[in-house]
């Protein structure tokens, strides 16, 4: 007997995706409660039943964040959209300024509107902190009001971005509570399946009305065995 097949999680595939996982737990949990006498302990499905709605729940939970990482990265693009805005705005004012792209040019654009274009998120904020140098530097020929308005851009900008490195952390926190919780109902599942198996050892057919295994297949179209030797099953 080979009893590497009794000790391996054989739903712990990667190419099993969450929706097929969840598909198959769901259908799983429904034919064992439509059954008159299920060979699978209660307590053992009392146990997958609450596996499946952790790992559910933290499923929903994940989608949530994503959603929120999504809005913090529109909310930092379009701070800096404002920023690029603002500084393509600005140059021909500035130029007015200091003509012939003098000195006081120079200091707010050294290679004028291109490296604010080609610009990474922290390149950004460093332009932005030369940037607010220079119209400090020569506030008297640009005004007070100038100053204000990029450091209120700079501070808009730090906000987003404070927002969308926490999402990004919270979502980062979420993904592993699904893996985690995943990795406690594949367990579960092939301990039932072994369970279930074990009752019916000499019948397939009663085997197979506990598992569709052709659920496991819904996103990815492989035919044959997934999950790692998992009994494969007819199609209808």
């Amino acid at each position: 007997m080979n009893a590497e097949f009794f000790t391996n999680d054989k739903f712990k595939d990667p190419s099993i995706s969450r929706n097929e996982l969840d598909l198959f737990t769901t259908d799983l949990i429904g034919r064992i409660e439509n059954k008159t006498n299920s060979v699978l302990p209660v307590p053992e499905f009392t146990i997958l039943v609450t596996y499946y709605k952790n790992f559910k729940g933290s499923l929903g939970k994940v989608k949530v964040d994503s959603m929120f990482q999504i809005e913090g990265t529109m909310s930092r693009e379009d701070a800096t959209d404002e920023i690029m805005e603002y500084v393509r705005r600005k140059e021909g004012v500035i130029n007015d300024i200091f003509p012939n792209k003098g000195v006081g040019y120079v200091a707010f654009y050294p290679a004028g509107l291109t490296e604010y274009h080609q610009a990474t998120v922290e390149g950004m904020r460093d332009l932005m902190t030369r940037y607010l140098a220079a119209a400090t530097k020569y506030k008297v020929e640009v005004g007070q009001k100038f100053v204000d308005d990029v450091t209120a851009l700079i501070a808009l900008y730090d906000n987003a971005r404070t927002e969308q490195v926490k999402e990004i952390t919270t979502n980062s926190s979420s993904g592993n509570t699904v893996r985690n919780n995943r990795k406690a109902l594949t367990m579960h599942l092939t301990k039932c399946l072994h369970l279930i198996g074990a009752d019916t050892i000499e019948k397939p057919d009663e085997f197979n009305s506990y598992f569709n295994f052709g659920l496991l297949e819904v996103d990815n179209n492989n035919p044959g065995d997934e999950g790692g030797n998992i009994p494969p099953v007819e199609k209808k």
